[in-house]
């Protein structure tokens, strides 16, 4: 049976599914956890230039190229899950998709499978995670902006 990993990040939601990698920025708590998912690790993360993409990834002479990307500031957390048994990672992936949209978060890239570019490069290179693997037809991608209420629209508007 293949082991299938879930790595849950919010960066302004950064998350891959072969591993899902999540970094949550302070303004936002995780979202739950997929119910068929068991938490592995947990990192903190605080980085002036956190790599995020937005378009599929290639790797050019050990170079990470992407047509779209930023490094932004991040702190938060990283944590990883694997996901259980039954499950598999498009359940996972809805479960975190609809969580995040019901927060008001807003896809800003996804991808599925080889579209995403390899997998053992967003593995390795993009999420520092060498244990997860996975064929690159089995991977899923999503980036998500989830900006926090300003205090003005807390108040309610005059």
């Amino acid at each position: 049976m293949q082991n299938k990993r879930l790595s849950q990040s919010v960066v302004w939601v950064a998350a891959m599914f072969m591993g899902f990698s999540t970094m949550v920025s302070a303004q936002m708590p995780p979202p739950e956890p997929f119910p068929e998912a068991r938490l592995d690790q947990e990192i903190s993360i605080k980085s002036p230039g956190h790599l995020v993409l937005f378009s599929p990834v290639r790797e050019v002479n050990n170079e990470i190229r992407s047509a779209s990307m930023a490094r932004l500031p991040v702190k938060g957390v990283g944590q990883l899950y694997e996901v259980q048994g039954g499950a598999n990672r498009e359940e996972a992936r809805d479960h975190y998709l609809r969580e995040l949209q019901a927060r008001g978060a807003q896809i800003l890239f996804e991808c599925s499978g080889r579209n995403c570019g390899r997998s053992n490069v967003w593995a390795n290179q993009i999420f520092d995670q060498s244990s997860l693997y996975g064929r690159d037809n089995n991977q899923d991608y999503l980036c998500l902006l989830y900006t926090s209420p300003s205090p003005r629209d807390q108040r309610g508007s005059r």
